[in-house]
């Protein structure tokens, strides 16, 4: 049997059953695409939110697991720097 890791889901999912969190579907139709959608879940710095209001700049599209690897106190998180742009 695979072992089963926790996941560190943000407040907004704690009430998102198994079931659904580990569903493909679900994470794609949960998809985070605007800054305020995002900041919802990890405090931006001001260059990510400039990026990323910069119409036509970037296409962002973030499924809740995979925002939820990166660790939200850390700027500088390696998952986070591949997955949200910098203005810079």
């Amino acid at each position: 049997m695979p072992t089963q890791f926790p996941s560190k889901r943000a407040a907004v999912y704690a009430d998102v059953p198994d079931e659904k969190w580990n569903d493909w579907r679900w994470q794609l139709s949960h998809r985070l695409n605007t800054v305020e959608e995002i900041e919802k879940i990890i405090p931006l710095t001001d260059s990510e939110r400039k990026a990323l209001q910069t119409q036509g700049l970037f296409r962002v599209d973030i499924t809740p697991y995979f925002i939820s690897l990166i660790d939200p106190n850390d700027p500088d998180d390696p998952t986070r720097k591949q997955i949200i742009p910098l203005s810079e």
